[in-house]
Formats: C-alpha cells, sequence, structure tokens
C-alpha cells in the first residue's frame, strides 16, 4: 500500500529539489522511513545529490585550477611542453678497442659480458670494466641503449673492524 499522496509527492519533490537529506524529508514528512523517500525519488527520476564529500573534491578542483589560472601556470605549462626539443636521430661512434678478448668461462663480476659473435660459434666476452650497475662497459652500454650511462657517486671506503 503506498501513501504517496500529490500533497506528499509534492513536498517530497521541492525539499528534494532544495537538496534536503532523504532522513530529513521522511522526519519532515512523518509515517514513511529514509529508504521509502529514496525509492520514491528514483522511481520519479530525480536527480541525485552529490555527497558532501564529493562537493567538498569538487570545490577544492575548481579553487585549484582558478590559482593555477590566475598565475598563469596552466599556460606556462603549455608553451613548456610545446617547446620541448625535437628528438634527433645521431649516429654512435664505433666501439674502441678490441672484442672478444677473453673467454666467458674467464669473466667475471668486473668484465664486460658483451658477446661480439654468434654465442654458438664462439664463447667469448669483451672484457673490458664494466659499468657499476650494468653487465657491460661503457663503449657496449652506449651501443644497447643509444645514450651514455649516468654516472653514479662513488660509495664510501667501509673500514675494516681489528
Amino acid at each position: 500500500m503506498s501513501n504517496w499522496d500529490q500533497s506528499r509527492v509534492s513536498l517530497l519533490t521541492k525539499w528534494w529539489a532544495e537538496g534536503t537529506s532523504a532522513g530529513v524529508i521522511a522526519a519532515k514528512l512523518g509515517g514513511t522511513t529514509r529508504n521509502a523517500c529514496i525509492g520514491k525519488v528514483h522511481r520519479m527520476k530525480l536527480p541525485s545529490h552529490k555527497s558532501p564529500q564529493q562537493a567538498d573534491r569538487q570545490a577544492k578542483r575548481n579553487r585549484r585550477r582558478a590559482k593555477a589560472r590566475a598565475n598563469g601556470q596552466a599556460a606556462a605549462h603549455v608553451a613548456a611542453v610545446l617547446r620541448l626539443p625535437k628528438f634527433q636521430i645521431v649516429p654512435l661512434p664505433p666501439p674502441t678497442g678490441e672484442v672478444g678478448t677473453i673467454p666467458f668461462a674467464h669473466a667475471d663480476h668486473r668484465h664486460c659480458l658483451w658477446i661480439p659473435a654468434d654465442p654458438r660459434e664462439d664463447s667469448r666476452v669483451c672484457g673490458k670494466s664494466r659499468v657499476r650497475g650494468t653487465s657491460w662497459c661503457e663503449d657496449h652500454l652506449r651501443r644497447a641503449s643509444g645514450s651514455p650511462p649516468a654516472r653514479r657517486p662513488a660509495l664510501p671506503e667501509i673500514p675494516s673492524l681489528p
């Protein structure tokens, strides 16, 4: 049995449009529940309310955007992006030194492990000193990645215990 007569529906519509919560509307109408009010609102296809958290987030976002526009940050960011340099293809210099100087079995953590030829035919590696944090020397790292390696500061010496 429905207790939604025309006067109660008009009050519900009016208060809902003003932004009153379903719980408050139910208390004002009397004889109905918050869930009954929400169900009627959905059946009438009235627009939903934003939760207070959503309204706060939207207000913060709008303030932040207005402040950025006022400071010209958005325009400066776009201008900076448009001024980015174009990529330029530069041929790499040929690797220096001799390749395949030591057998793979003799290589350890200090040696470049670049395999210069078909590994099924020759099991030799470059053997130069590695760039820290990689498996290759500077020449082969540049050849593999197309850019020079980033230099890392040396680690401090750890004194030995007596």
